[in-house]
């Protein structure tokens, strides 16, 4: 089976949809698919090439297309170059017929080789409904929704059930597997300080501008602090533009440098090496737009493939993964109930290693990239 992914994006990319294309790719490759990754050609400051930067199995092609980067210049720039993006592609697939699936996240471009063939799936990731879309869902052969809160959208705005897929995302257990079981060999390696209670966040201060409860985290961890002195608060992935910010709030309640640590992007199998040192994993999403019906984070699947305890907040789009069996699910918007949940987990390591066992077990079986390309695909060949 020969596979185009379409995907108009910057690889390799520190953010997080470089990853989760990477590892489809990867995994459809594995089971049983030839598959040809199609990029355009952009300036990239990474200089990794896209398989050493996320450590994946060399076992698809890439390859980029001729396109103007424009994306310096704004939406007008970003609209552009995505007309420019699907137009190339479209001569590609042309060019190129012997395809049995062209796959995309991207609407613009899916559609333009729509007009080619019914064989296509598009995987949508954000509730955008309108004119282009519109088209798109009647020509697609199937879509895969990553939460069941964008299938409803999809079925509230008219779109055929039967076409819809829900597959959320998914997680490499072999990262993990990998890694030192004994947390204080990769305390070491990192250089945090031995003997603190970590209090972990991985990930970016926001997304699609929209804030993901790092603030509130700070507040919280400087209760949390007040009644286990040995607690240490430890950002991984934040943007450059607010680490002196964050540190600056961290000073004025009065949280000494000793106490905290906030460490900007890192690859990802380093960043999975500061999850795998946890002793508490956090999100603290706010209950809005995306994140409450919409989003299936990879962080979530991360976290349970650690074994580390989760406190979450407890949303409509987390709880279609995971239950209070498994996490410490907490009302959002609501900082005391974080610091409770927190200082409960580290204060109760047999109930709270429970809770991450099953965790562990819950993704093992259902939320590997393997499995997710092989109920793609048994879809789209059963549709």
């Amino acid at each position: 089976m020969k596979i185009i992914y379409l995907a108009n994006v910057r690889v390799p990319t520190e953010n997080a949809h470089g990853l989760q294309i990477a590892k489809m790719c990867e995994a459809l490759a594995q089971i049983e698919a030839e598959v040809i990754l199609l990029v355009p050609r952009r300036n990239n400051h990474i200089k990794a090439d896209i398989f050493s930067y996320y450590s994946l199995e060399k076992n698809f092609k890439i390859e980029t297309l001729p396109t103007f980067d424009l994306n310096d210049f704004g939406r007008v720039g970003f609209w552009l170059q995505n007309f420019f993006f699907s137009l190339v592609s479209f001569f590609y697939c042309l060019s190129h017929p012997n395809f049995d699936l062209i796959y995309s996240r991207d609407e613009l471009p899916l559609l333009f080789v729509s007009f080619l063939t019914k064989k296509t799936i598009w995987e949508i990731h954000i509730n955008r409904y309108n004119f282009l879309t519109r088209i798109l869902t009647s020509k697609v052969s199937a879509i895969v929704a990553i939460s069941g809160g964008l299938k409803k959208f999809l079925e509230e705005s008219g779109v055929n059930l039967q076409k819809i897929l829900v597959c959320p995302d998914a997680v490499d257990l072999s990262i993990f597997d990998r890694l030192p079981k004994d947390k204080k060999i990769l305390r070491e390696k990192l250089g945090l300080l031995p003997g603190r209670l970590l209090v972990t966040y991985v990930g970016k201060y926001t997304t699609m501008n929209q804030d993901k409860g790092v603030d509130d985290l700070i507040k919280a961890f400087t209760f949390v602090h007040r009644k286990l002195p040995l607690s240490q608060l430890l950002l991984v992935g934040i943007q450059n533009t607010v680490i002196e910010r964050l540190k600056n709030i961290l000073v004025a309640e009065g949280i000494s440098e000793n106490d905290y640590c906030i460490i900007t992007h890192k690859p990802h199998d380093v960043a999975m090496q500061y999850v795998k040192t946890g002793d508490v994993l956090i999100m603290n999403y706010p209950n809005i737009g995306h994140y409450t019906l919409y989003m299936s984070p990879l962080k979530l699947f991360e976290y349970m493939a650690s074994g580390n305890p989760i406190v979450s907040t407890s949303l409509p789009s987390i709880r279609e993964i995971l239950s209070s069996d498994e996490a410490y699910l907490i009302e959002p918007n609501n900082i005391e109930s974080l610091v409770n949940s927190i200082v409960y987990a580290l204060n109760n390591p047999e109930e709270s290693n429970k809770k991450a066992r099953l965790a562990l077990d819950l993704v093992r079986k259902k939320y590997t990239w393997e499995s997710r390309a092989k109920n793609i695909l048994r879809f789209f060949k059963d549709f």
